[in-house]
Formats: C-alpha cells, sequence, structure tokens
C-alpha cells in the first residue's frame, strides 16, 4: 500500500482536495479536513494511535471506495462537524476510540459502520433516509438526540443507546442483545429477527 506518515498531523485547507484513487493506502496521522477527501476505486485506512481526528469539510466515499479509520492508544477520537458522504455501497468505518458527532451531517445511500466504542451525539445526529449505520459493541451518549431514518442496523449485538431515541426509519435487531437506556420512540419500522437461524 501506499502510506503518509505525518508525525506533526495533516491539515487540509478549506476549499482543497485529497483525492483518493490508488488501490490501497494509509494515512498515519491525525487529520484536520477543512476541505475535502474523496476516496474512489480505492481503499483508504486511517490509522494514528491517540488521535484526534477532526472532519470539518467534507469527506466522501465515492464508487468503489472504501474508508476505514482504526482508532487506538490513549482517548482516540474522530470529531464531525461538516459533512460524511458514503455511495450507494460502499463504506466508511469508524472502530474504537469516540465519534463524536458534533453539528455534522451523514449523508449518501451507504453504510457508516461503527465497533466496539462510544458514539456520542454532542449535538442533535440523524441518519437520514437511505443511509444503514451499522452499530457493533457501541455507547450511544448524548446530550444531543439520536434519529434514525434510514435503517440502523443493531443485529450484532452489544449496544447501549444512552440517548433519546426515536427510529422513524428501519430498525434491525436480532436475539443479541441490546440495551435502550433512553426515552425509544417508535414511529418507524421495527425487524426483530432471529440470530443464525435461532
Amino acid at each position: 500500500p501506499q502510506t503518509l506518515k505525518v508525525d506533526g498531523g495533516l491539515t487540509n485547507n478549506a476549499t482543497k482536495n485529497i483525492n483518493i484513487t490508488a488501490s490501497s493506502n494509509v494515512i498515519d496521522a491525525a487529520i484536520n479536513n477543512q476541505g475535502f477527501i474523496t476516496a474512489t476505486h480505492s481503499t483508504l485506512t486511517i490509522t494514528r494511535a491517540s488521535a484526534q481526528h477532526i472532519n470539518a469539510g467534507t469527506i466522501t466515499v465515492g464508487s468503489g471506495g472504501t474508508i476505514n479509520v482504526n482508532q487506538s492508544g490513549a482517548s482516540p477520537s474522530f470529531t464531525n462537524t461538516g459533512t460524511i458522504s458514503i455511495g450507494a455501497a460502499r463504506t466508511f468505518s469508524v472502530s474504537s476510540g469516540e465519534f463524536i458527532n458534533n453539528g455534522g451531517t451523514l449523508a449518501g445511500t451507504g453504510t457508516l459502520a461503527l465497533s466496539t466504542m462510544t458514539l456520542t451525539a454532542q449535538l442533535a445526529t440523524s441518519v437520514p433516509s437511505g443511509l444503514t449505520l451499522q452499530l457493533t459493541n457501541v455507547i450511544v451518549d448524548g446530550p444531543g438526540t439520536f434519529t434514525n431514518s434510514g435503517t440502523l442496523n443493531l443485529n450484532n449485538g452489544g449496544n447501549t443507546i444512552n440517548a433519546g431515541f426515536t427510529n422513524a426509519g428501519t430498525l434491525s435487531t436480532s436475539s443479541l442483545a441490546n440495551t435502550y437506556a433512553g426515552a425509544f420512540l417508535n414511529s418507524g419500522t421495527w425487524n426483530m429477527i432471529p440470530c443464525n437461524g435461532a
């Protein structure tokens, strides 16, 4: 893979573009995106221990693209105040640490996959129609509310939703346990499916 290592952090200025088109790429840096990062026909892995990543611009997972943010170390986080747009059949994944949505926009028709982490809705956070949010071993905290108008997949279990939660789209759960600790309003469809055919 093509690897870029930046020990002092990588800042992409407003209106500027980072276009990822090579087949396999690694950015080993804390990222501060104020502009545009686009991955097409490629896999981008973002990895830096104990990094506090920031997206205040637009990150796009386009045709044939995948973006994986692998967090580790002390108090790693990814804060979104901008836009994350995920194309059809594409995935943007974040593992471990914390994903903070502070007024940011989630968009597209692909999948945002979060695992083994905390999702903090600093302000009201919504999964729009067309987008799938897949959570595995995730704690969803406020103070903002959490609304699903797309597809929320909790089939892998181990999730705890502490924030006020409204399902206005499609919620999918299996026999693997999830906990709803806050207020829960269902105004959409809740599909309770078997686990492993059970």
